[in-house]
């Protein structure tokens, strides 16, 4: 009993300084990036010991700033984009409460619009604060509702709603999350899930599985078996268009995109590496396309975030 007790508080203590250590580690990252890197931006983002900083994970409380300016606004967004965005949907709304006779373009965003209601239910559901009577319930509709409308081209597309709730989580109001959801989805991977378009998606395939044969030959003969004509757009499409909001654990996600935002495309594709090597040993248990695509849709648990930006740097090394 005695050796018990011990071993508890000797754990305790263990634990104890890890969270000391993660304190001070935070604080250290927090002073970095407010008095360093955010004043001094352009030059110190330029320098190739700063890339060891975003890779280490982003200050919590400087994340928004420093996600918002690495991704930029090509765009040329601002706050009344927004509204005006918003706006038109809440018109739409007006309209379908009245009872008119829909237009054809009415009926499809009137689609979108249900499409958002229902994806939003399913949106970090452990949260609790995206659901209805949750804080950020309103927040999340009214971003998904004006960027709809604003690239009417696009519409909603599944997958979107993780994206933008991960924005509000990290961003201080909605129409900063409107504009960077639009700009990060103005990317050439993203958008090009987003709208379809073929030809850039196949090459995004193609470096995945390229990268994956390099990395597991084994697994990569798996997904490309010939008997389960499996095509990657069958397990890695949604995923690529939530940019893995919605496989991934919020942490994990978070680290992900502190990289992402810096280094844009590529990482994506490594991250498709690393999450399918992730998944190794249960994809091989496969038997069938429909297991292999059961597994990958799922999504990773129990792997904690240091652990997979550990896997995600190697996933794109070439050894």
């Amino acid at each position: 009993m005695t050796l018990s007790i011990a071993a508890d508080r000797k754990k305790e203590v263990e634990q104890r300084a890890k969270s000391t250590c993660k304190d001070d580690t935070v604080s250290s990252l927090l002073r970095i990036w407010e008095e360093h890197v955010l004043p001094n931006w352009d030059e110190v983002t330029r320098q190739k010991r700063t890339r060891e900083l975003w890779w280490r994970g982003i200050a919590p409380r400087s994340r928004g700033k420093v996600w918002a300016r690495a991704i930029g606004n090509e765009l040329g967004l601002s706050e009344s984009s927004y509204t005006a965005a918003l706006r038109r949907a809440q018109n739409l709304e007006k309209t379908i409460k009245s009872g008119s006779q829909l237009s054809k373009e009415e009926m499809k965003k009137k689609g979108w619009l249900d499409r958002i209601e229902e994806d939003v239910k399913g949106t970090y559901p452990e949260l609790r604060i995206f659901q209805r009577e949750g804080p950020l319930h309103g927040a999340l509709l009214d971003v998904l509702k004006a960027y709809a409308m604003y690239r009417s081209d696009v519409g909603y597309v599944h997958g979107t709603s993780t994206i933008a709730a991960l924005l509000l989580l990290n961003l201080p109001t909605s129409s900063l999350a409107f504009q960077t959801l639009s700009n990060i989805l103005n990317r050439p991977l993203p958008l090009s899930f987003h709208t379809s378009d073929n030809g850039a998606t196949s090459r995004t395939y193609y470096l995945l599985l390229s990268t994956l044969k390099r990395k597991s030959p084994q697994l990569h003969t798996l997904l490309t078996n010939p008997d389960f004509n499996l095509q990657p757009d069958m397990y890695m499409k949604d995923i690529f268009s939530g940019a893995f909001t919605g496989v991934l654990s919020l942490d994990n996600c978070t680290r992900l995109w502190d990289v992402m935002v810096f280094e844009g495309d590529a990482v994506l594709v490594r991250a498709g590496v690393a999450y399918l090597l992730s998944l190794e040993n249960r994809l091989l248990g496969a038997g069938s396309a429909k297991e292999i695509c059961e597994v990958v849709r799922a999504g990773l648990e129990g792997v904690d975030e240091d652990e997979w930006v550990k896997r995600l740097r190697s996933a794109g090394k070439s050894a």
